[in-house]
């Protein structure tokens, strides 16, 4: 991984502009369409219509973004205005000069932000590592406030069962059921940093909001299909 250079200056904090929330903006989702480019099950048209719901700062941080363009949630959004802070380690970058390439882990993810002034409030985190991720959500969301977190979850396990995978810093996906963290456990992790699941996509990927951001909105049952993907691990 790449050397980080020194912190120059803390990142800025800040409250979000307060705006009217119409009641029924989530029920609507169902009815959203719109391009679809590069993200794996086509998430662009309803991410946007949620940025554009819950208002943007046009600042979006990708971890795990591969090369930028395979499989991701944010290049519609960096052909559209919006600044984007890509990460992925040197093996999934590639040859990309716009993915900042580390190896990202609980112990770092924070400085490394730090380093690439992420600010403290910004639209969305889009994070899929296929590995420690709960782990590295926790201490992100211990120092940021994205409002909109798209984040992929295991859907091999099954409803109710709130479990991830441990926090080993070296640990490196081998293809398997065992990566990331179940769907239950997302639910934990949103109430307890003050977000609300409001959509989940193609039994993989969740879709935190801000709770300032829901209130008073209607917000229906999300739940999704134990379904498997990959080979068994047996743990």
């Amino acid at each position: 991984s790449s050397d980080l250079e020194p912190e120059q200056e803390k990142p800025k904090r800040g409250r979000p502009k307060k705006i009217e929330m119409d009641k029924n903006w989530i029920l609507d989702m169902k009815n959203v369409q719109g391009d679809k480019k590069y993200a794996q099950n086509g998430e662009e048209p309803l991410i946007e219509y949620i940025l554009n719901k819950i208002g943007t700062t046009k600042y979006i941080v990708d971890l795990g973004a591969k090369d930028g363009y395979n499989l991701s949630n944010t290049r519609y959004f960096a052909e559209n205005g919006y600044e984007c802070l890509l990460i992925d380690n040197e093996a999934e970058a590639g040859d990309s000069v716009e993915v900042k390439k580390h190896k990202l882990f609980a112990g770092n993810v924070v400085p490394i932000l730090k380093t690439y002034k992420c600010p403290y409030v910004f639209d969305m985190l889009s994070i899929d590592m296929n590995g420690i991720d709960y782990w590295i959500l926790i201490e992100v969301l211990n120092n940021y406030s994205p409002k909109l977190i798209i984040a992929e979850f295991n859907a091999c396990v099954p409803y109710g069962k709130s479990v991830t995978i441990p926090n080993e810093p070296d640990f490196v996906w081998s293809g398997d059921n065992f990566f990331g963290f179940s769907f239950s456990a997302g639910v934990k992790l949103a109430e307890e940093f003050g977000y609300t699941i409001v959509h989940q996509e193609s039994n993989m990927n969740l879709f935190m909001v801000k709770n300032e951001y829901v209130k008073d909105v209607e917000i229906p049952e999300v739940t999704y299909e134990e379904v498997h993907y990959f080979k068994e691990d047996g743990r």
